[in-house]
């Protein structure tokens, strides 16, 4: 409800997705009345990543190997340089 009075308000399709996903992440817990963010949903909600690089981050530092997934995270969070290469020389020629 809330949603539908946003400017451009997403999909019913969209925010179902978007609910499936942090259910299958643990970020979200569903009962018959109210859906509620876990403990885990609630680091989620401060990380400017998707939800499943953000739970890699989290369970990156529980286990203490923060290192390594921060650089799997950077790497899969941003697009190819060499795909934005190509884009660019099909636009050139």
């Amino acid at each position: 409800d809330f949603l539908q009075q946003a400017p451009e308000s997403p999909t019913e399709d969209s925010v179902r997705v978007a609910l499936k996903l942090l259910q299958e992440v643990g970020a979200l817990r569903v009962s018959e009345t109210t859906e509620t963010l876990s403990a885990l949903g609630e680091y989620l909600a401060k990380l400017p990543v998707h939800p499943r690089l953000g739970k890699m981050l989290v369970f990156g530092a529980i286990f203490r190997t923060l290192d390594p997934i921060l650089s799997i995270v950077a790497s899969l969070s941003t697009k190819s340089p060499f795909v934005k290469a190509l884009d660019d020389a099909t636009e050139a020629a």
